[in-house]
């Protein structure tokens, strides 16, 4: 704590060893080794700490062309930028004006005192005059921070980038960690500017440019004496041929087999050393998995493949697995497709559309017609999630994920006007249409997209991903997605689908129809359970007193609200309920509210969660706790990983508790929140009891408890 307290460290807690791994074959210099600095455990603690501050706030002070190391970034992004604006370069062959691209690669820096580790042992005491090392958990964004000073030198000065398509914007770099890019017109006027800035950058930062392992590459319009001209200036070679960028080809051929071979060169080359081995199978199987899957992972996350490609590593990859050398050969007992099955189975190409929509166009790149490819994948999992609905058409989009097909089926005769889901949306209650939809979709999908929850705050439609409960798309999902097309497309039949329970064969339609029935009536059945009888013809006072037996109430100067919502299966209705009690537990005020169509139990927690919180904005409490017995609820109004069915209105309960002096959120058993929960169940069921409503205000309805 000493450090945190008065910013004081031990001078040996900072001490660090180096490690020198050998970066090529043949090492001659200090160059040829990368260092890894193995820091002091006490520092780390201390680094990690600083990191996880620090680590919230990078995304709004790292500007956009840096993608390393920033959360809900992706460097793929800016590689896949890096490769439109190489393309473009690469076809404009004629023309004056010529571009180039610079890829800069920073010499590292290190701090402090380090010994250098070699062979096991440690030799020497350096102390170095510079400070960003590697294997501290700090360096990173202390690099990045010191990186976005060369951004923003690069941002205000006179150089003109290039840009991916005629009518595109102008980039000038693409930060990439250490690494950079820089794209400009090929003269030695932005050359000079260019070196201006490197030179003021080093003298600033201390930080230099390793110029041995920078490269340029030049547009096939620039003349051969501008070139060395540009060269012998900024002292980089001109980038060869077949180099790669980044770890991915500079250069793409005509053959993606040969574009791409140097994954099957490295995987051949790692298969071959481990032969030298003895490896049981267990060893093999976590070689496989771990090292060689791994090596074109980051390749396959921007471009695709080619299929020859692609069985020619899973064929160096079998070879391994059955222990065949070079010229001999093995029998391979079993196909490589059933060894690879589960365990538990055994805005260049779209400027005036979605993406979605895009076509692939003329004279297209192999990372567009990637991207495209892995369209059809997301194609098959994406669904809209309704908000304003300004932009979801009732027809032609998915987006209601009870439906199987994610589409209402309209009926004959229907409104031609009613195009958009907005228009099914009752502007001022911000609820479901019930009259407009029931005069324009069959009754079952009516029950269904009245099910789906929607925001108070009327927010932007977006796109989810459906097989993920968060509703982003993962490599996992989208994995096995993939291999399900492929299934699909692989059987004999595909004009019918059948479920086979007990050798009874049934169609597609009818098994999912009575598949989702089976789930409905199950969540309307475990969202409610059944309470005795003697409760529930208790009188509410008695309800209210019983439940303070165990109930804990808030401290002073604070007011508690319990939440909680049931449903019921025969009346097809449900109601939340807010009891507020002050700090000596007695109740100041309740509210109730009816629901209709809503069975998901979490999503009408989550709602009963909002309705507290905009009756104790509206009554004035400004220091407020909220509780209720759904612990995913409470868990998500704390910053937890929120669920897609519920995202939207925790959402809608931060902004209403940003309103608030004081908020906080807490979970109880079931057992201690029981008058909140038998308040649902009475408005429910006793009509005398619901129609003595005497206020309404802002979506709540509310009523005073007279002598409690």
């Amino acid at each position: 704590m000493e450090f945190f307290n008065n910013g004081r460290m031990l001078k040996n807690a900072n001490h660090t060893v180096i490690s020198l791994i050998p970066k090529v074959k043949s090492v001659k210099t200090m160059k040829d080794f990368r260092p890894i600095g193995l820091c002091n455990v006490f520092y780390k603690i201390i680094a990690k700490l600083l990191t996880l501050r620090l680590q919230p706030l990078m995304d709004s002070i790292v500007g956009s062309e840096q993608n390393a190391f920033i959360k809900g970034r992706l460097i793929s992004d800016n590689v896949l930028i890096c490769h439109e604006i190489m393309h473009r370069l690469k076809l404009k062959k004629h023309g004056k004006s010529a571009g180039m691209a610079i890829k800069l690669d920073g010499s590292k820096a290190y701090e402090l005192t380090f010994s250098l580790q070699v062979n096991g042992h440690r030799f020497g005491y350096l102390t170095p005059t510079r400070d960003i090392r590697q294997g501290d958990p700090l360096s990173p964004y202390l690099f990045l921070l010191v990186a976005e000073g060369f951004s923003h030198a690069l941002n205000n000065s006179a150089i003109r980038g290039l840009s991916a398509s005629r009518h595109g914007p102008s980039i000038s770099h693409l930060l990439f960690a250490d690494d950079s890019i820089l794209f400009t017109q090929a003269t030695m006027e932005q050359e000079n500017i260019i070196q201006s800035i490197l030179h003021n950058y080093s003298r600033a930062s201390g930080q230099s440019v390793n110029l041995a392992k920078s490269t340029i590459i030049f547009g096939p319009n620039t003349s051969p004496i501008l070139k060395q001209q540009i060269c012998s200036s900024l002292s980089i070679h001109n980038l060869e041929v077949n180099a790669r960028l980044l770890g991915l080809s500079a250069h793409f051929y005509r053959s993606k087999i040969q574009t791409f071979g140097y994954l099957r060169e490295r995987i051949e080359k790692t298969c071959a050393g481990w032969k030298e081995k003895f490896l049981s199978k267990g060893g093999k199987e976590v070689l496989i998995k771990v090292v060689s899957s791994a090596i074109p992972i980051y390749t396959m996350s921007c471009f695709r493949l080619p299929t020859a490609l692609c069985d020619k590593i899973n064929s160096i990859m079998s070879n391994f697995w059955w222990g065949q050398q070079q010229n001999e050969k093995k029998i391979h007992w079993v196909a490589w497709s059933k060894l690879c099955e589960s365990k538990g189975e055994g805005g260049k190409y779209y400027p005036h559309s979605s993406f979605l929509q895009a076509t692939q166009g003329n004279r297209a790149s192999w990372g567009w017609r990637s991207v495209l490819w892995g369209r059809e994948i997301l194609n098959q999992g994406i669904r809209w999630h309704v908000d304003n609905g300004k932009n979801i058409f009732c027809k032609e989009d998915v987006w209601v994920p009870l439906l199987f097909s994610g589409k209402p089926h309209l009926k004959e005769g229907h409104d031609t006007h009613i195009t958009r889901v907005v228009q099914l949306i009752n502007p001022s209650s911000k609820l479901w249409d019930a009259t407009i939809l029931s005069r324009n979709f069959e009754p079952a999908d009516v029950e269904k997209i009245r099910a789906i929850p929607l925001s108070i705050f009327a927010r932007e439609d977006r796109l989810v991903w459906h097989f993920e409960k968060s509703g982003v798309y993962s490599v996992r999902s989208g994995h096995w997605k993939a291999k399900d097309l492929s299934r699909r497309a692989a059987m004999e039949s595909n004009d019918r689908i059948a479920f086979t329970f007990n050798h009874i064969s049934k169609p597609a339609e009818e098994s999912v129809s009575l598949a989702i029935r089976s789930r409905d009536d199950f969540r309307e059945a475990t969202s409610n359970p059944p309470l005795p009888s003697h409760q529930s013809e208790m009188d509410q006072q008695l309800l209210v007193h019983q439940s303070q037996l165990s109930w804990q109430p808030s401290p002073l100067g604070f007011i508690k609200l319990n939440f909680d919502a049931a449903w019921d299966k025969n009346s097809n209705s449900g109601a939340t309920a807010v009891i507020v009690r002050n700090p000596s537990g007695s109740v100041i005020d309740w509210c109730c509210r009816s629901w209709a169509s809503i069975s998901d139990p979490l999503q009408f927690e989550s709602i009963a969660c909002r309705e507290a919180l905009l009756f104790a904005k509206n009554r004035g409490f400004s220091r407020s706790i909220i509780e209720g017995d759904s612990l995913i609820t409470v868990q998500a109004c704390r910053g937890n990983p929120v669920p897609l069915s519920i995202q939207d209105i925790i959402s809608d309960s931060l902004d209403i508790a940003k309103s608030f002096q004081f908020i906080s959120f807490s979970w109880v058993r079931r057992t201690y929140n029981q008058a909140s929960h038998l308040l649902c169940k009475k408005f429910i069921k006793d009509n005398s009891f619901r129609v003595n409503l005497l206020y309404q205000m802002n979506f709540v309805f509310f009523l005073p408890l007279d002598g409690l």
